[in-house]
């Protein structure tokens, strides 16, 4: 079962719309120092999928974090804690 009822980016990365800048951003809130080379957090706000991506996070809180809107979750899924994923 998915958790992606409705892509945003699709469109976009196909070349079938050219509204990326709808849906990818930046956000202003600090970010906290860690060890991880690059960060990616997944959470569900009012049925979206928000992914937030550091790149070279372990260089400190000045780089910036990357805020994409990925895609409408299915109903039912509940807003847990974020995903986090690390590399």
């Amino acid at each position: 079962m998915s958790i992606i009822d409705n892509s945003y980016l699709l469109p976009s990365s196909l070349g079938k719309s050219k509204d990326i800048g709808v849906w990818v951003g930046s956000t202003q809130e600090m970010a906290t120092e860690t060890n991880n080379l690059h960060e990616i957090k997944l959470n569900i706000q009012n049925n979206d999928v928000y992914a937030y991506i550091r790149l070279f996070a372990n260089l400190g809180s000045s780089g910036p974090t990357y805020l994409i809107v990925v895609a409408r979750a299915t109903q039912g899924q509940a807003a847990d804690d974020p995903m986090t994923f690390v590399c």
